[in-house]
């Protein structure tokens, strides 16, 4: 252990391994302290104290004076200084600096315009500036290795400045200096005029989240895991942009605009303030229409509000309560996911529309999903004209999305994490829900769902799926509900394929594709009228081909007895796999030798027996060889004539 001291003049003093107390007294000094529990005391004078690297718990004292003080890492891949650590500025401009540490670190500016810097500090950190104008950092572009900790920042008098980038851990400020309400700040709301930067590309004003919880105003961006930045005891209607003064700037400003305005609690006002900008309301019941030609962005609190967004390309925000949210004319974004109980009921309108009420989960490159909650409201989604996307994913609710006339994608469905294949990471959805994708040629999705879902393609070549992914699948998570797939009008496309459940698919007017590909259900599928593809599954399924020329699949002889009904022999057939079935069956039409008629095989080639009295049909490897016994795979109904020519083998 040693006691260093300097002089009154500029001193250069450099401490040892061990705990040393290392004191520059006056002048501008330099101390570099070294591992151990260290004490350095700048004293009077413009001082440099330096112990980056360090493991030990230190005090840094910087006295009168602009002051360096600094305990930073190099990176936050290797956060090299991991000790508790305790910087003092004291009287003057200091100049604190925790980047890229690791341990559990206390900063105060006092007295002068300090600047204190934790980017990239994994810790608990607290930063206080004391008085005067103080500037907080708490940037990072190592996003690998962000931290669940906490920093705590407190900017004391003055005008504080608090820069924020990349948010790895919860931030909360404490004295957040707001610009008040009306348009005209006072002298003592101006003299305590609190900033917040934000650095990163995806903070901006149309992102910005903003949430009252309580006595403290949440801000999050959309789209985002960051976590929150918390300012303690500060009420949302204290923040806003004003044309030269106000709180926040956002990535790549570099002076305040006013970017966004804020109802006051009590307003009851019917419109927003001005065009194309950003506005929160307050946590009544709003009635509230933005303006004609104009692209609002409206983002709401608590209460059943209704948002009419009118003409132009509107962002709506429903938050918490049953709300309504019109789009009107123009391209619109319609979103209800903060609040996951409300009653919901969004209106695209004319334009291509976004419109969701999804549970909340987001992605992370390195954690996967993050799941936040189902959302259980029973909501209504009408696209209107246009090509329009509705989404009610992640729900329990008993939703109703309606495409309306264009090309729609509606989607009620589960989330499976494909990077980290993993129990936890697999989400259904549980709701009943009707999609109707109504004239277009639209896609209806209600993959790993668990309700019974009822979808209605419309006019139009659709797609329709109440089916399962692989992966999913693999770990025992299916499409389980019983499930109505209507394809309507048009050339449709209907899948169940590794489905649990018992579902109806019928194919409708058209040139349909109805697949059951290895769902282990009992499912019935017609085709209707049309030239139709029907592929069972792997159970006792029902097929009707309708009117038009149908081709009946199946892809192995050991997937349950399928009933098969209006089989017309004179032009359709019953395709199967050669992979599937086995027995030396070669791609093409079957050969005459490897049919017959009657209820067991003759000779060692025939494969497929047809019992014209009952009408069963047999599948045996072997024909008459004694090592396989034959398996029943389908049974045809109405008297059906077969010949070898209503087969035909594919791969």
């Amino acid at each position: 252990m040693a006691n260093i001291i300097g002089t009154k003049g500029n001193d250069s003093l450099v401490g040892t391994d061990d705990t040393d107390t290392i004191n520059g007294k006056a002048g501008n000094d330099t101390l570099i302290g070294g591992e151990g529990n260290n004490t350095l005391k700048g004293g009077a004078g413009d001082d440099y104290l330096d112990i980056d690297f360090s493991s030990g718990d230190n005090l840094l004292f910087g006295g009168d004076g602009n002051d360096i003080l600094l305990a930073s890492g190099s990176s936050s891949f290797f956060p090299s200084t991991i000790g508790n650590n305790t910087l003092k500025g004291g009287a003057g401009d200091d100049y604190l600096d925790i980047d890229y540490s690791s341990g559990d670190n206390v900063l105060f500016g006092g007295d002068g315009n300090d600047t204190l810097s934790a980017s990239g500090a994994l810790g608990n950190n607290t930063l206080n500036g004391g008085a005067g104008d103080d500037t907080f950092y708490s940037e990072s572009d190592d996003v690998f290795f962000a931290s669940g900790n906490n920093k705590i920042l407190t900017g004391g008098g003055g005008k504080d400045k608090f820069v924020l980038g990349f948010i790895s851990t919860v931030t909360t400020i404490t004295d957040f200096g707001g610009i008040g309400k009306g348009s005209n700040p006072s002298p003592p709301t101006l003299a305590s005029l609190d900033t917040l930067q934000f650095t990163q590309s995806e903070q901006t004003a149309t992102n910005l989240q903003l949430t009252q919880n309580g006595n403290n105003l949440e801000i999050t961006f959309a789209n985002s895991l960051e976590p929150k930045v918390i300012l303690q005891n500060f009420a949302l209607e204290n923040l806003d942009n004003l044309a030269q003064v106000g709180n926040i700037l956002f990535y790549g400003q570099t002076s305040i605009k006013d970017s966004f305005d804020v109802f006051n609690a009590n307003s009851t006002q019917s419109t927003v303030f001005r065009k194309n900008t950003v506005t929160f309301l307050n946590d009544l019941n709003n009635n509230v229409k933005g303006f004609d030609n104009s692209d609002d962005v409206i983002n709401a609190q608590g209460g059943n509000d209704k948002i009419d967004g009118k003409s132009g390309n509107d962002l709506l925000r429903g938050g918490a309560g049953s709300d309504t949210l019109i789009g009107g004319r123009g391209d619109d974004v319609l979103l209800d996911e903060s609040d996951l109980t409300g009653n919901n009921l969004l209106l695209g309108g004319d334009g291509n529309d976004s419109l969701s009420t999804s549970g909340l989960l987001l992605i992370s490159f390195l954690q996967g999903f993050k799941f936040f909650g189902y959302s259980s409201g029973n909501n209504t989604l009408n696209g209107g004209a246009g090509e329009d996307t509705l989404s009610a994913r992640l729900s329990t609710g008993d939703n109703l999305l309606n495409g309306d006339s264009g090309n729609d994608y509606l989607f009620a469905t589960g989330v499976f994490d494909f990077d980290f294949p993993n129990l936890t990471s697999i989400y259904t959805t549980s709701g009943n829900n009707t999609l109707n994708g109504g004239a277009g040629n639209d896609i209806l999705n209600v993959n790993l769902s668990t309700g019974d879902n009822l979808l209605l393609g419309g006019n139009g070549d659709d797609f329709l799926f109440a089916s399962n992914d692989g992966p999913a699948f693999d770990f025992g998570f299916t499409t389980s509900g019983n499930n109505i797939l209507d394809g309507g009008a048009g050339s449709d496309s209907l899948y169940v394929d590794l489905s649990s459940g018992d579902n109806l698919l019928n194919g409708g007017n058209g040139n349909d594709i109805l697949s059951a590909f290895f769902a282990s259900g009992n499912n019935t599928l017609k085709g209707g009228a049309g030239n139709d593809i029907l592929i069972s599954g792997n159970n006792d399924d029902t097929l009707y081909g309708g009117t038009g020329t149908d081709t009946f699949v199946f892809n192995s002889f050991n997937d349950g007895i399928d009933s098969i009904y209006d089989f017309n022999a004179t032009n359709e057939f019953i395709q199967v796999s050669a992979a599937g079935f086995g027995g030396g069956l070669s791609i093409g039409s079957l050969s005459a030798n490897q049919f017959t008629l009657g209820t067991s095989a003759t000779t060692a080639t025939q494969r497929f027996i047809y019992d014209g009295t009952t009408g069963a049909l047999y599948f045996d490897q072997d024909g008459s060889g004694g090592a396989f016994t034959q398996v029943k795979f389908a049974q045809l109904f109405g008297g059906v004539s077969l010949t070898n020519n209503n087969f035909d083998v594919i791969a």
